[in-house]
């Protein structure tokens, strides 16, 4: 993660405004959920006992989305350049790695899951290894 950082911290990005309140969304929806919030209205009066509105906590989660964005532009940038390419065998390797970890079958885990986002997570996973090989 500090590797990250330091690379984000050299490179020069505009950061569209829309990515960053995207990636608080999701950032909220993940927060909800690893609480046990059925719904965002749970997850509001949750967030209420402590003080806080969803707003103010989409703004505490502001630098981190902000960050994440960054650092999944850079990294996308990198696989671009670097020309990383995934293997329909890696994607494969993949999926039944998702289809084991969550208990599913193969066939499930492809309805759920495009092969796109796997691919697109797959080129930033071999960028992040392509810099953490490079710093060393």
């Amino acid at each position: 993660n500090d590797l990250l950082s330091k690379v984000v911290e050299n490179a020069t990005l505009e950061v569209p405004a829309v990515m960053v309140e995207e990636e608080l969304t999701n950032m909220l929806n993940d927060n909800a959920q690893r609480m046990g919030a059925q719904s965002m209205e749970q997850f509001a009066q949750y967030l209420s006992m402590f003080g806080m509105d969803m707003e103010s906590f989409k703004e505490n989660m502001r630098p981190d989305a902000d960050m994440r964005v960054k650092v999944r532009l850079v990294l996308d940038k990198i696989a671009e350049v670097e020309d990383i390419k995934v293997e329909d065998a890696e994607v494969e390797a993949e999926i039944a790695k998702v289809a084991e970890m969550y208990n599913l079958e193969v066939e499930k885990v492809k309805e759920m899951v495009s092969k796109d986002a796997i691919i697109y997570d797959l080129r930033l996973q071999k960028a992040v290894t392509l810099v953490k090989e490079n710093v060393k």
